[in-house]
């Protein structure tokens, strides 16, 4: 009886991935395709919305229909889009002593591509908001329909607050309430904070504290001169009496106008369970009041912010979205690193029907389950950290081109569970979930045969072959992370029986199993991509810079003959 039960679940589980597909392919299409007799290399827009393509044969410049060239001798490399400027990598070497690509970000569109596309795509929006992704020889306009209003379009947005019903918020231009302006003077806003006791408002600048009285719309402007030089103010809080400011350079009493912790730099600052939690470049400091300590239970590293939903802290990082669960003591990766590695996560908030929404430097997501499939809603949009709300149920995230606001139960769920069900669907999902469960039953049973006893060697091969398919696409889909308990895992056998399966049919350990589909990978992005940057193809297939070149020394991969039909996985 509870093996049944386990198999209707699993059956549920895939007809929500059928569904959550549709929903998430009605959100994004391609509208046009545009073949280019040359590869594109990278393409990326100007602050005026020109679009400019890199490929072997030069420099060309695209208006969304036609394409010329204008510089038939470019050798700059690589051009990318980089805080408000068009840029390449020989000159952000120049000044940075680093180069990274947006190929990574940019995987966000995969799932709107045809079906085979490259993972490394380009990306550009003219100036008309139209946009564009490049991939192999192929431009591809994408049109994003959704139910998203977008408040202060084209103004990179910071702190969000509803203060006497009306809408605050923080830009990078000044402060606006009810998206009129009200200080125009103000640069590089960031955080506010309301202080009832006197109707005021204290907005923050790069080292100044504003003070704007709602009574008579004064300013008053206190300089942090005594902090220093320029201390780029990130957060601003009221905690037990007194007010408290997060700063790149440390944590700051207002009051007292003193650092309780320096040589810090601060991203956020939140109130949990009456603790200042405070998020860092170094990993999470918590001050109770009296003392600050570093949190030995929560990851090092880049943390961007830290909230707790019910009994569990989410933290959103530079390097994806981790979270700690607090009765088990021990944090889980969600499915945004597995996809996406390093996608850089702001924040998160949770709706009433139980999804979660993380916005991140590329895109918003929601899901359901930890490590469950998710959506993507506008991936061509960079959100901002500290700039996160939910407001009567209506949620707002702030990013470089504006505030986007929605209500959350707008969005359809991956399974309708209300009571106005009519009986013909409940009876017709009951047979689909039956029918799944019965081939899941038999496909089981097929599975442990193949294992534990002896068939003819017609029928062997056969399933020799699906299985080892299907765990080389499921290898290729977590290229980054996989590992061998995933493998195992996924198979739903345990250690010793895989191992044996393996060694048996294949005559390969499963480790040697993933290296090979990743040396594949790598050497198929190289021959499709000339002159694809190295660190780039260390990063999709999860190896070091130092042992990818090791790979690469060694001759082409010669696979046994159980193992050739690795060969037709799609690289």
């Amino acid at each position: 009886m509870f093996k049944l039960l386990d198999f209707n679940i699993t059956a549920i589980t895939f007809l929500t991935v059928l569904l959550h597909t549709n929903l998430k392919c009605q959100d994004t299409i391609v509208t046009k395709i545009i073949d280019l007799p040359f590869h594109i290399r990278s393409m990326a827009n100007d602050e005026k919305g020109q679009i400019f393509i890199e490929s072997p044969k030069g420099l060309y410049q695209f208006n969304g229909n036609k394409y010329w060239l204008i510089n038939p001798n470019y050798n700059k490399g690589t051009l990318f889009f980089y805080k408000g400027k068009l840029t390449n990598q020989q000159e952000f070497k120049k000044k940075n002593n680093y180069f990274f690509g947006d190929w990574i970000k940019n995987e966000v569109w995969l799932p709107f591509l045809p079906k085979g596309s490259s993972k490394l795509i380009c990306y550009a929006r003219d100036n008309s908001g139209n946009q564009y992704l490049g991939s192999k020889n192929q431009i591809f306009k994408i049109e994003v329909k959704n139910k998203f209003k977008t408040i202060l379009n084209g103004l990179s947005t910071r702190d969000i607050s509803f203060i006497n019903s009306d809408l605050y918020i923080n830009t990078y231009e000044g402060i606006f309430r009810n998206e009129e302006r009200i200080l125009p003077k103000i640069s590089f806003a960031d955080g506010m904070l309301y202080q009832n006791e006197d109707s005021s408002i204290l907005f923050t600048a790069n080292k100044e504290i504003i003070k704007y009285s709602l009574l008579d719309n004064t300013t008053k402007i206190d300089n942090l001169h005594y902090l220093g030089d320029l201390n780029f103010i990130s957060k601003i809080i009221s905690y037990k009496g007194n007010v408290f400011i997060g700063t790149r350079f440390g944590f700051v009493d207002y009051k007292r106008k003193v650092f309780l912790i320096k040589n810090l730099g601060i991203n956020d600052l939140a109130i949990i369970d009456d603790k200042v939690f405070i998020s860092t470049y170094k990993g999470v400091y918590i001050y109770d009041g009296k003392t600050i300590q570093k949190s030995p239970v929560f990851i090092d590293g880049l943390i961007n912010s830290i909230q707790k939903i019910g009994s569990n802290y989410w933290l959103s990082t530079n390097k994806g979205l981790f979270l700690y669960l607090a009765n088990s003591k021990n944090y889980e990766k969600i499915i945004l690193n597995k996809d996406f590695p390093s996608l850089e996560c702001n924040s998160v908030l949770k709706d009433k029907n139980g999804f979660y929404w993380a916005s991140t430097a590329a895109g918003l997501y929601r899901f359901q389950k930890i490590n469950d499939k998710i959506e993507c809603y506008l991936p061509g949009v960079e959100f901002n950290k500290r700039s996160f709300l939910n407001h009567k149920d209506i949620f707002y995230f702030g990013s470089v081109q504006g505030i986007v606001s929605f209500n959350p139960t707008d969005f359809p769920e991956y399974l309708k569970n209300e009571r106005s069900l009519s009986i013909w669907i409940f009876f017709g999902l009951a047979i689909i979930v039956l029918s799944i469960s019965g081939v899941i039953f038999f496909r089981r049973r097929k599975k442990s045969k193949i294992i534990e006893q002896p068939m003819s060697d017609d029928y062997l091969e056969n399933e020799q072959e699906k299985f080892l398919v299907d765990l080389g696409n499921y290898v290729l889909e977590n290229l980054a992370s996989v590992s061998v308990e995933d493998l195992i895992v996924y198979e739903q056998m345990n250690k010793k029986s895989f191992y044996r399966y393996m060694n048996q049919n294949y005559n390969v350990l499963p480790s040697m199993l993933i290296q090979t589909i990743k040396e594949l990978k790598a050497r198929s992005l190289i021959r499709e991509n000339p002159g694809i940057q190295m660190e780039i193809v260390a990063k999709n297939v999860g190896y070091s810079l130092s042992h990818l070149f090791l790979v690469l020394k060694e001759n082409e991969v010669v696979l046994n003959d159980k193992i050739k039909v690795l060969k037709h996985l799609k690289y």
